[in-house]
């Protein structure tokens, strides 16, 4: 029974790797760990965070166990980077304010 369950445990790690994998090969901006944050999120797809967008991505995220319990909106700048396929410095002041100000919201809902 341990075997098998090792084993089935070595499966999931294995297809999770893969999800890793394909996200950051997929994501502008999308390293391991954010990768690993969105899949955790249940965000699986390019296509998911797309529809769901930056701020909605998120709160799902902080709500899957966040990012270490801080928001920053490098965090959101990075998933709009990704949605828009843009390097997180090229994306708007204007809507890097947003971003902040969103994100200092939340600093003081949560």
């Amino acid at each position: 029974m341990k075997i098998l369950m090792h084993l089935l445990l070595r499966m999931k790690n294995h297809k999770s790797d893969k999800q890793i994998q394909q996200l950051t090969n997929q994501l502008r901006n999308v390293g391991p760990i954010m990768a690993k944050k969105l899949i955790q999120a249940n965000i699986n797809t390019p296509k998911q965070l797309r529809e769901m967008g930056a701020k909605k991505a998120y709160l799902h995220i902080h709500g899957s166990g966040g990012f270490c319990g801080k928001f920053h909106a490098a965090y959101l700048y990075a998933l709009e980077g990704a949605i828009c396929n843009c390097d997180w410095r090229d994306i708007s002041q204007e809507k890097k304010e947003d971003f902040k100000a969103f994100t200092e919201v939340k600093k003081y809902l949560f």
